[in-house]
């Protein structure tokens, strides 16, 4: 445009215009607003989230709104931001929470919120196993969760031994080894993990790890270790801990005689 101004018979002075355009009444885009990076437990106590990045062409000044929308105590909204990062602190260990994200522009128009997204945060480290019988042939050992909600999902490990068919392997929920996490919580472990046909007079190591609602695991536990029994229980053909029906056709020599 080329504007020219001119006085009355050579006046001079200050003048003002006034141009009136079009309204802008649209919401940025993407409408309804998304996450790029939906949220996720990155501590025991943190939700982190980021915002997509919203575009605007007639007021490309653009901030966001994180809400909290429901779960655990201590969630928080982030107030408008012009960063599209969002970390909620002082949040409940291994506990679901649900957040949504809006945008606007730099004349106030509101995009719809996202769809609210659920996540939970991380679960810590379990408390050490703890040996609370042995004999020659099993090893039971408590299971706890540490500071972890009673929700929050165990898996033993047996790092140590001399016996080959244990070294590394998990414990299942029949007892037996397995090359995979068998994850339960400490109440459907009942509280205590039984490994079974374990090698008299050996040394066992055990640990435990945890994982959140979402799957995500922690380190592992400290180790505790502790030796079978020697010998075996008399007529436990089978190796078994026990004696019964299995023990009458078997082709070993017998934990009570000769050791398995």
């Amino acid at each position: 445009y080329l504007i020219r101004l001119a006085g009355n018979g050579g006046d001079f002075g200050n003048y003002t215009i006034t141009f009136d355009g079009p309204e802008d009444i649209t919401a940025p885009s993407p409408d309804p607003m998304d996450f790029e990076t939906a949220p996720w437990g990155q501590a025991k106590d943190e939700m982190a989230m980021t915002a997509a990045e919203a575009a605007d062409a007639g007021s490309p000044d653009i901030e966001y709104y994180f809400q909290f929308v429901d779960g655990g105590t201590g969630g928080d909204d982030s107030g408008w931001q012009a960063e599209r990062d969002y970390v909620d602190v002082g949040l409940e260990t291994n506990t679901e929470y649900g957040y949504a994200v809006k945008a606007r522009d730099g004349v106030g128009n509101e995009t719809q919120y996202s769809p609210t997204t659920y996540a939970y945060t991380a679960a810590v480290k379990p408390g050490n196993p703890i040996v609370l019988a042995k004999t020659a042939t099993t090893m039971t050992m408590q299971i706890t969760t540490g500071a972890n909600p009673a929700h929050t999902e165990i898996a033993l490990q047996c790092v140590v031994t001399g016996d080959t068919a244990w070294s590394g392997k998990f414990v299942d929920a029949d007892g037996n080894p397995s090359d995979v996490e068998t994850w339960q919580t400490a109440e459907g472990w009942g509280g205590a993990a039984t490994a079974m046909g374990l090698t008299p007079d050996t040394n066992y190591c055990w640990r435990t790890k945890a994982r959140n609602g979402d799957g995500l695991e922690t380190d592992y536990s400290g180790w505790i270790c502790s030796r079978t029994e020697e010998g075996g229980l008399p007529g436990d053909m089978d190796c078994d801990g026990a004696v019964g029906f299995g023990d009458i056709n078997t082709d070993q020599l017998g934990c009570g005689l000769a050791g398995c």
